[in-house]
């Protein structure tokens, strides 16, 4: 993220915009001092800033156990062709709870799309994200998105 600072009296205001969008800013330009100009509409207000510190602390949390998750992914796929989850908490004890978190979540979101192929009524689902910091999921994850872009059909 490439953040810049307008100064301010009595405060800074902060706008952030992805790098990628900065570098192709700056590659359309070779050779020439380019600047990269951020719209007001991506100011980094404490709503996005909390935004930002959640996801950066989620990512640095799953990138601690990134061997040990993929690892334990990759065990667990004998699951995957069960029809019922026979997979208890036990599983990955050894992972951070965030790990735990998104190893679940995913094993989840994969199960509800395989056994989904052609609903007779609109399905009713149950998982644990409804409150608290287990509903992050729904924002933080990616697998979670594709999920929702595929029932919503």
């Amino acid at each position: 993220m490439l953040i810049g600072v307008e100064e301010q009296v009595p405060a800074p205001r902060l706008f952030g915009v992805d790098m990628r969008e900065a570098h192709r800013t700056i590659a359309q330009s070779p050779g020439v001092p380019s600047a990269v100009v951020i719209p007001r509409a991506y100011e980094l207000d404490d709503l996005t800033f909390g935004i930002v510190w959640a996801l950066i602390s989620l990512d640095d949390a799953l990138l601690a156990d990134d061997h040990a998750l993929d690892q334990r992914r990759r065990e667990l796929r004998a699951y995957e062709q069960l029809p019922h989850s026979a997979v208890d908490h036990h599983a990955a004890a050894e992972l951070t709870s965030a790990a735990r978190m998104w190893l679940g979540s995913s094993f989840c979101a994969r199960h509800i799309l395989r056994n989904l192929a052609s609903p007779e009524c609109l399905p009713v689902f149950w998982t644990r994200e409804h409150t608290g910091e287990e509903a992050c999921s729904w924002l933080l994850f990616r697998h979670k998105y594709s999920y929702l872009k595929r029932i919503t059909r």
